[in-house]
């Protein structure tokens, strides 16, 4: 069965109708059992939401409360019920900007204990996999590049998402790949410019445009512009992407990984923006570019630690993908 809204049942809970009065404080309980009672929603005292995992003293319990954080409070609490006195995993929302990560974070942890794992872990595998709950949202300074940079990423996430594959897999940037996006079939690389007119960007490193071996290479080129009311923005691109079915958790994972806690806070999304152009280019011989084949060893000479350099597009054109293979090129990385 699959778990119900976690969002729905809070609100439920708030029109004061809704509880059970099963245990000493109003909840109520969801459809997930863990062998010692099923999990149960309830509110706190101030209304944020709370979500009670019942489960049995084993030794080392007591740690999970080392993962509270500014916007995360977990603690052990004890209450009782008909049959007695129980032990809850006790998790509560401390930050209400972080609403909707929360209910991600409980409909993953009741996931996993409706597939037989034990409480305890459940919860603390969780927490740590999703991350944006201990950190603080109001102290986190994002760049425009790197905003740019993210939009751009997830622009091409949804071309490849939206002919029926809802798997995040190929966006391998952000669990350490060298290229942003990688499959069986190719890897690409992607290029946001903040402006339309603009045809260079900075490449990072010579392994950045060193094709995969035996693989081809292309390179996508997202130019944005600032809009006031623009239709693009990190937050109505990760809802965009969970309403044609990428899953929330896979996402959150891989946007903790780059450091967006919170795709919907302010601080990565304090401008808006229209999209002026997109172009992929064919990254092979004869391409504009520093890799690894220049360089003895394939690596950096010694004493070099880092390289950065600019490509000017204007000068690739008869690289550019025609718009029947770009088709084409997108299919093959949505597999």
């Amino acid at each position: 069965m699959k778990p119900e809204s976690p969002h729905e049942v809070w609100v439920a809970l708030r029109s004061k109708s809704a509880s059970d009065n099963v245990i000493e404080i109003a909840s109520i309980p969801s459809t997930v059992q863990t062998g010692y009672g099923p999990v149960r929603y309830a509110l706190d005292d101030s209304g944020s939401p709370r979500l009670l995992i019942p489960c049995t003293w084993v030794d080392g319990l007591e740690s999970l409360t080392k993962l509270s954080g500014p916007s995360l409070s977990v603690r052990l609490s004890s209450l009782q019920g008909q049959s007695g006195r129980s032990i809850y995993i006790d998790l509560t929302l401390a930050t209400p900007a972080l609403s909707k990560v929360f209910a991600e974070l409980c409909q993953e942890i009741l996931r996993r204990l409706s597939a037989g794992g034990n409480p305890a872990d459940a919860v603390s595998n969780t927490i740590q996999d999703f991350r944006a709950l201990l950190a603080d949202p109001s102290s986190q300074v994002v760049s425009e590049t790197a905003i740019g940079g993210l939009i751009g990423e997830l622009l091409f996430l949804l071309k490849i998402t939206q002919g029926g594959n809802s798997s995040a897999s190929a966006w391998t940037g952000p669990i350490g790949q060298r290229h942003d996006f990688r499959t069986r079939k190719g890897a690409v690389e992607v290029k946001t410019s903040l402006r339309k007119a603009t045809a260079r960007i900075h490449i990072h490193g010579i392994e950045q445009l060193t094709a995969p071996a035996g693989s081809p290479l292309w390179l996508a080129h997202f130019r944005i512009e600032r809009a006031s009311s623009g239709r693009l923005s990190v937050s109505t691109l990760v809802e965009e992407l969970v309403g044609q079915g990428v899953s929330p958790h896979e996402l959150s994972s891989r946007l903790a990984a780059i450091g967006c806690m919170d795709p919907h806070s302010l601080a990565w999304n304090g401008q808006s923006y229209e999209l002026e152009g997109f172009d992929l280019y064919s990254v092979t011989e004869g391409f504009p570019k520093l890799d690894s084949a220049l360089f003895e060893g394939g690596t950096l000479p010694l004493g070099v630690s880092e390289l950065i350099y600019q490509i000017d597009l204007s000068v690739a054109r008869d690289y550019l993908v025609s718009e029947s293979d770009l088709k084409i090129v997108i299919e093959e990385m949505s597999q």
